[in-house]
């Protein structure tokens, strides 16, 4: 890797350790380099970093660059806690579902309720063409808050890929904002989620592009689109990184009017609870491209709403997650 082994060494005297290890991790303003960023968080979370304990946390719950393992999982969230990590508290209170008080970090992990977070809903077909599911009470009330919360004040314009080219872009026909979440920026709250989904939908979650929390405000929409990449943008993209096969939204509020997510050619406008997941397959039963899933996220006309996303991939993701 053209002696990027000594070069990342020699960075590290002027980088602190934390830093350096999570640009590595996600290649941001730095080489891809995640080998090397799980190496500095070794010995940071050696050293007793508590931030370091934190993330190896969420690499552990999704399995990235290290075996799979919700007991590691709780385990180092609970040390982060222990440590004094404000974020690894707060998600035991969540998870753990603490009385009001309780500082039993460990006792709060041994009460997530794994088991029951990999059982999720039994999906109901709404439409055929095209293949539309929904399952009510996906995530519970708390759950959708804590992610809304999590994007509170990290939201950024949204962008989009179109017929123009392969490198997501602003266009006029999306006007919301969204918080894009990498592995630096998730949570073992939020693989949780994606770990749900996974059994929801029966595909494993190495073909999930990062999650984004979606945000629109009164008028802010996007227009209709498709999220399959269509053979306009690139078909090397789709042969090297995968087909988006489905989207999945979730619901993460209701207080709102309008904001219907729209299927034109099927006649289906649907608007869940908070809490609800609508899924849909981006591909027919073939696996080529479905025109008919045409849709729109409409503008709300009172209140805001907010919606997790996830595409998923017919192939697991090699890019920076």
């Amino acid at each position: 890797m053209l002696d990027e082994d000594s070069a990342f060494r020699r960075n590290r005297a002027h980088v602190p350790m934390m830093h350096f290890a999570k640009r590595l991790l996600v290649g941001k303003d730095a080489p891809f380099a995640p080998s090397f960023a799980v190496e500095m968080l070794a010995e940071a979370l050696a050293e007793g970093d508590s931030e370091a304990a934190l993330i190896t946390a969420n690499l552990a719950a999704a399995g990235a660059w290290r075996a799979q393992s919700w007991e590691e999982a709780f385990d180092l969230l609970t040390v982060a806690a222990e440590r004094g990590e404000a974020l690894a508290q707060d998600q035991l209170r969540l998870l753990g579902r603490a009385v009001p008080g309780e500082r039993d970090w460990r006792a709060m992990a041994g009460r997530i309720p794994l088991a029951r977070w990999l059982r999720p809903p039994a999906r109901t077909a709404i439409c055929e063409a095209p293949r539309i599911r929904i399952a009510r009470n996906f995530l519970s009330p708390a759950v959708c808050d804590w992610l809304i919360g999590r994007a509170r004040g990290r939201l950024q314009p949204a962008k989009m890929i179109d017929a123009l080219g392969a490198t997501p872009r602003f266009t006029a026909e999306r006007t919301n904002s969204d918080y894009l979440i990498d592995i630096v920026e998730a949570d073992v709250v939020m693989m949780l989620v994606r770990a749900r989904i996974a059994a929801f939908m029966e595909i494993p979650t190495m073909g999930f592009e990062p999650p984004q929390v979606l945000h629109y405000a009164v008028g802010q929409e996007l227009k209709p689109h498709f999220d399959f990449l269509q053979h306009s943008v690139s078909d090397t993209i789709a042969e090297e990184m995968g087909q988006r096969i489905a989207t999945v939204l979730i619901y993460l509020n209701d207080d709102f009017d309008g904001g219907e997510t729209d299927f034109p050619r099927a006649g289906i406008r649907h608007k869940g609870a908070q809490g609800d997941v609508v899924t849909f397959a981006n591909v027919d039963p073939t696996g080529s491209p479905d025109p008919m899933t045409l849709h729109a996220g409409l503008p709300p006309v009172r209140g805001e709403k907010w919606l997790l996303s996830q595409w998923i991939r017919n192939r697991p993701i090699a890019a920076p997650q």
